[in-house]
């Protein structure tokens, strides 16, 4: 399913309902075009990852939160990918990514894909 705001410049949500690697029912989140992965809940389908439905739910939300209000950035480099959202952010590889970050938000261009939205409501 494809979500589209009404805001051109904000990011449209890919909404996808599969099974997966012995995840029966997962909800998996990307954005861009083409669509780039940026979720997936649960992440592991075995019994003692099972912390309940209300983390799920937490974690869902705050991906469509961070894109909605615009604080989402995805970029990835060579060797290095990085993600920001409502809750901070998280990355793999070596780089100095709070400055990054700054230049992102700056309207700096980093890495070889960026992925950012302005927010859906003004």
């Amino acid at each position: 399913m494809l979500i589209t705001p009404v805001k051109a410049d904000a990011l449209s949500i890919v909404v996808v309902m599969q099974s997966t690697e012995g995840i029966e029912d997962a909800v998996a989140l990307g954005v861009g075009d083409p669509s780039v992965l940026i979720g997936m809940e649960p992440f592991c389908g075995c019994d003692a990852c099972d912390s309940g439905s209300d983390n799920l739910l937490t974690a869902i939300d705050d991906l469509f939160t961070g894109i909605m209000n615009g604080e989402f950035l995805y970029a990835e480099g060579k060797d290095w990918k990085l993600t920001v959202g409502v809750n901070g952010w998280s990355a793999s590889g070596s780089q100095d990514f709070d400055s990054l970050i700054d230049k992102a938000r700056a309207g700096t261009s980093i890495g070889r894909l960026m992925i950012t939205g302005d927010p859906w409501f003004t």
